[in-house]
């Protein structure tokens, strides 16, 4: 196959399992990739324990952050103001919606020690969330359970807590896996695993990387976040083999078939902004 100006692209197919009692960190079966989990690629369910809590994110003097839990009642001197004095706020309509049901009533406030204060509301929707704060660009992520008493993150690093209902595969940790084991030789990893992970689609896929301009997409490169060395510019996530039929050209989702939605997957990486 090629891509855009006829340059060729290379596919990895990755078979991800986790039933062995002793799995080998990797092994190949022909171009397939098969990855054990070992408690480093599924994260387990992590439900939403910060309902009518306060936390406050406060600089630790290594260029990272320090957590700890204040009274989560709602400060009232909110205003309708766009210009700020200290330990000031305000509140305005987001000119945009939502398109899911889950909400939550949170306020924000910097204070004048550059420490930040989030508190949330006594009514949350939220099953899957990712809480936290960054003291900028970082490849490097603390995490930390924000209902402790107390925790610091390292330096530099994003402090913060993923919540979700359930268990989640990382795909940032799964590629990282695979390119400790495997030379840096393809454009675009597929992956399919012996568990569903998937929960709001039937695949997916992660533009990793885009140099492609004019076609509304920004231009940018997280290559070496993946593990790559800078060839990798796509990941797709097939979910689970079970739910494909053994005939790849079999009729599955209407018109669709495996290889047909593989394709649609595939394809995304130089999708047009719509």
């Amino acid at each position: 196959m090629r891509g855009a100006g006829g340059f060729p692209l290379t596919f990895l197919l990755c078979a991800w399992l986790t039933a062995l009692a002793t799995p080998p960190r990797a092994q190949d079966a022909g171009e397939i990739a098969v990855l054990q989990d070992e408690g480093d690629l599924v994260a387990p369910p992590n439900p939403f324990d910060l309902t009518g809590r306060g936390l406050r994110f406060a600089p630790n003097g290594a260029d990272g952050y320090d957590v700890s839990a204040v009274d989560g009642t709602f400060r009232q001197m909110l205003g309708d103001r766009l210009s700020l004095g200290d330990d000031d706020g305000t509140e305005t309509g987001l000119a945009f919606g939502f398109d899911k049901p889950e909400t939550t009533t949170v306020q924000i406030a910097p204070l004048p020690d550059a420490s930040v204060e989030v508190k949330y509301g006594t009514s949350i929707g939220l099953g899957d969330a990712v809480v936290g704060l960054s003291p900028g660009r970082t490849a490097t992520f603390s995490p930390v359970d924000l209902s402790a008493a107390g925790s610091s993150g390292a330096a530099g690093a994003a402090l913060g807590e993923r919540f979700a209902r359930f268990n989640q595969l990382d795909i940032v940790a799964l590629s990282r896996k695979f390119y400790a084991t495997h030379g840096d030789l393809y454009d675009q990893l597929v992956v399919w695993t012996d568990a569903s992970y998937v929960q709001e689609a039937f695949a997916y896929e992660v533009t990793v990387a885009n140099e492609i301009q004019g076609i509304g997409v920004d231009v940018y490169d997280l290559a070496t976040e993946y593990g790559s060395a800078g060839r990798m510019r796509s990941l797709v996530m097939m979910d689970v083999l079970s739910k494909y039929p053994a005939d790849p050209s079999q009729s599955l989702l209407g018109a669709n078939s495996t290889l047909s939605l593989m394709g649609q997957e595939t394809g995304h990486r130089s999708r047009l902004n719509q």
